[in-house]
């Protein structure tokens, strides 16, 4: 024990004497000391400290304390926060073997008490002779003196706090839970309660993981402890002697749970918005090289999934989920969303929920839950009483939990109407506003939503529009950045390379399926660089935000005449930049150029699906003419438009405005004579058999009941 002090004193002296004089001077309570420079200091001083750290922790503040009286001549008491634990611990791994020693294990924060304060040792005044017992320490409950001080008196039960004379700090329970990643398939995750003080309360959300360290304790058990006892004992004749000497015994003294007591706190996913600064010399290598690759865009999306085949559009469109485009903060203090929402919606085995599991462990705060068995409360935040105290606590959902990250939700199209409503604001503003129980509360739940819905049918109609196709609302529908549809389609040629791609990866199965995919960079190489391009923020040129407007137009105006699609709006502008934002962070670039609004609107339009329909048959003087439902479709769309927003007209007038602004595209004369006469076929089947258009005082109208 005294060596152990001695060199205590000497690694404090020698390593943490400037860090003391800082901590003063600002008025803090507490010295952080990393395990890995004592463990460079003395291994041996280290090893004791983990192995007895209850033991020792009275002795080493008391060798602390001294040395600040000594060298600052101060009387000031100093806690010692301990930090980087060169081993991690799982929560289902803490079990009474572990009491007494120094241990960090990783979790995920669910739920945070209010801040109280917490007597540490009391001064008690007897009530009947008046006498003063100091220092009576509490063991995590109100523990008052066994005896009074003075021999002349007997009480052991009449006592009175002195609440100026005793010792109070901060005390604030967190709950937590075991991360995603160490839950054994098939198990339920574990709890644990971990009770902070000082300076670590309020600085703990629900949502955060964190590597938390301290030591194992025991609580008396106060919920089995209230529980009633079951008075009515079966038993046999002969036994009343024992049973009376049994009853004596209180079983429910011997109920005890094991919680932590923490005296140090780390984020778990500090790397994910770090600056450049923070990265190591060999990251920064790999950076680099990453950087000088050519056609980046395509290889790191290549290398995320190597296990699926295809879904080159998706892959990339993920990529930039990841990476993100800039949030924003207006002059008005409100938030701009950067981050991109993705839906999937495609006919059963096309590896939707392959793309959204291998997508929530890609960052570290991420989330995966399923739509069918996921309620409103828990996606959101729900608000639970504390079964000790009885107060109200708010308990993060899924979309809290995964703030900074990614929440993936599954079957997205079978939940509710109301829990869909529940995630508007989270989807949008990025926050959940809570109004429960009293409690009138708004938490941040930044985080991209990537979800998968199935067709209502079972499989994609080509014959109908994608909001016919699934069950969801134009609000939700609205707040996705792109969607993306998975049609099976019989092909032999992909019908093949999917078989092969697939024997593959069960051929290899033991080995790493970047390997045998023969993939461009690594998993990990790809989460360096993610982690190194979310934090940049390019800016737009005037050339960038002209083209910007163009393309929104553009949009705008293909949504107004397209009867096939959702209408565009204000968001999908957004969507443009923040895709185009993306785009440019992806290469490093510090300004958004139009090459990435290009590809951006190309992501934008590939959302629209086309319907599908069989060769459409007119009738003219008598005789049957066809027509490619695409020329078709692309004339309905151009006659529609036109007498939208100009003044009515008659068919000429009609015919030529529609040939003037296609002209560009009609380079030989035999090619205006076929688009004129398709032009008049198709108008005349818009009036006469479909109705959208009708004719009044040789004038051309679009029927009011036409749903655009």
């Amino acid at each position: 024990m005294d060596t152990v002090k001695q060199d205590f004193q000497s690694f404090i002296s020698s390593h943490y004497s400037s860090e003391l004089e800082n901590i003063l001077l600002k008025n803090k309570r507490t010295l952080k000391i990393d395990i890995m420079t004592l463990q460079a200091f003395s291994s041996d001083l280290c090893s004791e400290i983990i192995k007895n750290y209850v033991h020792l922790k009275p002795e080493l503040e008391k060798i602390l304390f001294n040395y600040i009286q000594h060298h600052f001549e101060k009387d000031v008491k100093i806690d010692i926060s301990f930090f980087n634990n060169f081993i991690s611990h799982k929560i289902r791994e803490l079990k009474t073997d572990k009491l007494n020693r120094l241990i960090t294990f990783k979790s995920t924060v669910t739920r945070t008490s209010q801040v109280r304060p917490e007597i540490i040792e009391g001064t008690f005044n007897c009530k009947m002779c008046n006498a003063v017992v100091n220092n009576v320490k509490q063991e995590y409950k109100y523990t008052e003196p066994l005896i009074c001080n003075n021999h002349m008196c007997s009480n052991r039960r009449s006592w009175k706090l002195d609440v100026e004379q005793s010792e109070f700090v901060n005390w604030q329970r967190v709950h937590v839970q075991e991360i995603t990643e160490e839950i054994p398939s098939g198990s339920l995750p574990r709890n644990m309660d971990v009770i902070v003080r000082n300076e670590l309360t309020e600085n703990i959300r629900p949502g955060d993981t964190l590597f938390f360290t301290g030591h194992l304790i025991l609580l008396p058990d106060i919920i089995q402890m209230m529980l009633p006892q079951n008075k009515t004992v079966p038993v046999l004749g002969g036994q009343e002697e024992n049973l009376k000497h049994r009853r004596n015994i209180n079983i429910k003294d011997l109920n005890f749970k094991l919680g932590f007591l923490c005296t140090g706190i780390e984020e778990i996913s500090k790397g994910i918005k770090n600056e450049t600064e923070e990265f190591t010399t060999e990251e920064l290598k790999i950076i680099d090289r990453i950087k000088e690759e050519g056609d980046l865009y395509h290889k790191l999306s290549s290398s995320l999934f190597p296990s699926i085949h295809g879904h080159y559009a998706i892959k990339n469109s993920i990529l930039l989920m990841l990476v993100g485009g800039v949030q924003k903060k207006t002059l008005d203090k409100i938030k701009l969303r950067g981050d991109i929402n993705l839906l999937l919606v495609g006919d059963p085995g096309t590896a939707k929920s392959q793309i959204l599991k291998q997508t929530s462990k890609i960052l570290p705060r991420s989330v995966y839950t399923s739509g069918k068995s996921t309620s409103a409360a828990g996606l959101t935040a729900s608000v639970l009483r504390d079964g000790e105290t009885g107060e109200f606590a708010i308990e993060a959902g899924a979309l809290m939990l995964s703030d900074n990250g990614i929440c993936c939700i599954d079957e997205f199209d079978k939940m509710n109407y109301k829990d869909q409503v529940s995630i508007h604001e989270a989807m949008e503003q990025q926050t959940i506003t809570i109004s429960k129980a009293g409690i009138h509360a708004t938490l941040n739940a930044r985080t991209s939503v990537l979800a998968a819905a199935n067709p209502i049918s079972g499989r994609y109609d080509k014959r109908k529009n994608l909001r016919q196709n699934i069950n969801m609302s134009a609000p939700i529908m609205s707040r996705f950045d792109l969607y993306f549809v998975l049609i099976d389609e019989v092909d032999y040629s992909s019908d093949l390379n999917v078989a092969a791609h697939i024997l593959n990866n069960h051929q290899n199965y033991e080995e790493n399926e970047l390997t045998f995919n023969k993939s461009y960079f690594s998993l990990d190489e790809v989460k360096l660089y993610l982690r190194y391009v979310k934090n940049l923020q390019p800016t737009m040129t005037e050339d960038t935000k002209n083209q910007i407007i163009k393309k929104y137009v553009k949009l705008r105006q293909d949504s107004l005449i397209n009867q096939n699609n959702y209408k565009m709006s204000v968001r999908h502008l957004e969507s443009l930049i923040r895709l185009s934002e993306a785009l440019a962070k992806l290469h490093c670039d510090p300004e958004v150029r139009p090459s990435y609004v290009e590809e951006a609107f190309r992501l934008l339009k590939s959302s629209v699906v086309e319907i599908i329909s069989d060769e459409i048959t007119m009738e003219k003087i008598g005789q049957k003419i066809s027509i490619d439902p695409k020329d078709f479709q692309r004339i309905k769309n151009s006659l529609i438009y036109i007498l939208k927003t100009k003044d009515p007209m008659n068919k000429e007038n009609l015919i030529s405005f529609h040939l003037e602004e296609n002209e560009q595209y009609l380079d030989t004369e035999d090619a205006f004579i076929k688009e004129k006469e398709r032009a008049e076929d198709t108008l005349e089947f818009l009036i006469a058999k479909e109705g959208i258009i009708y004719e009044e005082n040789e004038l051309l109208f679009i029927h009011p009941n036409y749903d655009i």
